[in-house]
């Protein structure tokens, strides 16, 4: 009786390593998955070199004009466009993240 309640008892705390284990693999498969989704591309840098190279040719070809009281408050309006795109993006992101935070949650893992 001795012998088997050891033998149960072994194959007992064999069976809670490989269930840790497993679950520690799970959880990082589901970190690597997540990580990988919030690292993917954007186009918020397109967003901005167009505005650069927009900026950037009209300085070029008016440089006089970047002095007028009416051109500030034009290149100030579109900084402020590309400002309000950015944060579309920016809040488009999120609420994306958190919707695949609820899947990951409901389902008890990761689902694409």
């Amino acid at each position: 009786m001795e012998c088997t309640y050891l033998k149960q008892g072994l194959l007992t705390m064999n069976d809670i390593r490989l269930q840790r284990e497993s679950t520690i693999d799970n959880l990082n498969q589901c970190q690597r998955a997540f990580i990988q989704f919030l690292e993917r591309p954007s186009n918020s840098q397109e967003k901005v070199n167009e505005f650069v190279n927009s900026f950037n040719k009209f300085s070029f070809e008016f440089p006089d004009l970047r002095k007028d009281d009416q051109t500030k408050e034009e290149l100030l309006s579109r900084v402020e466009q590309l400002s309000n795109s950015l944060w579309d993006i920016i809040e488009s992101r999120k609420d994306e993240s958190i919707e695949h935070i609820k899947k990951m949650s409901n389902k008890g893992g990761w689902a694409d």
